[in-house]
């Protein structure tokens, strides 16, 4: 329940089951996977035995949305289980391409603490180094340790200890990261983590392995990301600055996006963000750039003249 609310969405149920470890709640999460599978594999055709979608733009951040035609045919590609993208077939002599995008919005938040004086983490992403790998390994021999090692001795460290890791560590890491960048606390995070271990039930219960972490597991873990990455804590302060002084952000291509509702809340006697709107500011500019750019990509293909027939 939710106030007066009965809700049964996967965060809903991963808390659930965080707070008890009732079985019940896994059976419900299997239950709702396996109907999400049915919903994808019955999907209806136009006349022309063809399947499109409707794409619409997230004005916030530009990104685009997918989802089923006005009329109920189709369906919503971006959200199709992997295992069933074997079922959308391309028209002869076309192929049809996903791109995982995940991690993509490092690079903004890099970029800004670089413009601060901070480029630890452009510099990281540069030599192919994920920052979740890097925190999983500081998370399993201390930070002390990564602290004076070359990037290439990063990368040798983490091919010798990367097997030998717990397995909760670089789910939690890549949580981490996320989560830190954009303000996430430690609850989030603890349910971050457990939804995702539960995203793909095995059919045997039994045999789940759902990750529960507990908070002095996320505190260490902030605490590690922070101390690398000083120049993340200046990039927040910069933008709940701007969110408190204007209300808006701008990006260098000319993009505004102007945050409605609560700006500001008295704490303790101290003028701070809200909260809420903080953590969409603080994500704002990683998803508008990675959304440029994937657009931009996709404008410099369309109009390439290989590909003009």
């Amino acid at each position: 329940l939710s106030g007066k609310k009965v809700v049964s969405g996967m965060q809903a149920l991963a808390k659930l089951y965080a707070k008890t470890e009732d079985v019940r709640a896994l059976w419900c999460l299997q239950i709702r996977r396996l109907r999400k599978i049915v919903s994808d594999l019955n999907v209806k055709l136009d006349e022309d035995q063809r399947a499109r979608a409707s794409i619409s733009l997230v004005k916030e951040t530009g990104r685009m949305a997918e989802s089923k035609t006005p009329t109920g045919t189709g369906m919503n590609r971006q959200a199709l289980n992997k295992d069933l993208r074997r079922i959308c077939i391309a028209d002869p002599e076309a192929s049809l391409y996903q791109f995982d995008l995940e991690g993509a919005d490092n690079w903004t938040v890099a970029a800004e603490c670089a413009r601060l004086g901070d480029n630890t983490m452009l510099e990281d992403l540069k030599a192919g180094l994920k920052p979740a790998k890097i925190l999983s390994l500081i998370m399993h021999i201390g930070a002390d340790l990564v602290q004076g090692m070359t990037r290439d001795e990063i990368k040798s460290s983490l091919k010798e200890h990367t097997k030998e890791m717990p397995k909760w560590i670089y789910p939690a890491c890549k949580a981490g990261v996320h989560g830190s960048s954009y303000g996430a606390g430690w609850k989030v995070m603890i349910e971050t983590v457990l939804k995702h271990s539960l995203h793909t039930l095995p059919l045997e219960l039994a045999s789940a392995s759902p990750l529960t972490l507990k908070k002095k597991d996320v505190e260490a873990l902030q605490k590690a990301f922070f101390s690398r990455w000083q120049g993340v804590k200046l990039w927040q302060a910069q933008i709940e600055k701007a969110l408190l002084n204007r209300g808006w952000l701008d990006t260098g291509v000319g993009h505004r996006r102007l945050f409605q509702g609560r700006k500001a809340e008295w704490r303790q006697g101290v003028k701070q963000a809200n909260n809420d709107t903080l953590k969409k500011a603080l994500s704002s500019m990683p998803q508008f750039f990675t959304t440029y750019f994937t657009k931009l990509a996709l404008f410099n293909l369309w109009f390439d003249q290989e590909n003009v027939r």
